[in-house]
């Protein structure tokens, strides 16, 4: 995390993100529980101290990041709890807007004309309800001549 290209985080400040973890999140389960514990504005510590979650999510988030980016997740595990968690400055910004049939159905005649590899797994995606990354394993696995 100091070597990030992004914005390095410095030595202490990652001294105090362990800290600060091992008081309050070693041994807890990323889960429901906790994340409705995170939206509120403290949270009790197992030293039975209250502490503020702004540090707690941020280092949730950098956790979760290191996680992916060592292997050990895989895009969705990633990107499920960052959308959930927010940073400490930009508050809880999770808004869903509907998708119109219309859009849809356009974008899929697009598709079909223009890219019919994009459109058959666009279709797979729809009809399957499965995300991007394991369509296409399945797609990399798949054989017709395999009984």
């Amino acid at each position: 995390m100091t070597q990030k290209k992004s914005k390095p985080i410095s030595e202490r400040t990652l001294r105090d993100y362990k800290s600060i973890f091992m008081k309050c999140l070693e041994g807890r389960k990323l889960g429901t529980e906790l994340l409705k514990q995170l939206e509120k504005k403290t949270v009790v510590c197992s030293n039975g101290k209250e502490r503020s979650t702004s540090w707690l999510r941020q280092i949730i988030r950098h956790y979760v990041k290191y996680l992916y980016a060592i292997g050990k997740l895989d895009w969705d595990d990633h990107s499920r709890p960052l959308l959930v968690i927010p940073g400490r400055r930009y508050g809880h910004k999770l808004s869903q807007k509907p998708i119109r049939r219309d859009d849809v159905l356009r974008t899929l005649g697009v598709l079909k004309e223009r890219r019919p590899d994009m459109y058959s797994l666009y279709l797979l995606i729809l009809s399957s309800s499965i995300c991007f990354e394991h369509v296409l394993n399945a797609l990399k696995i798949w054989n017709p001549h395999t009984p």
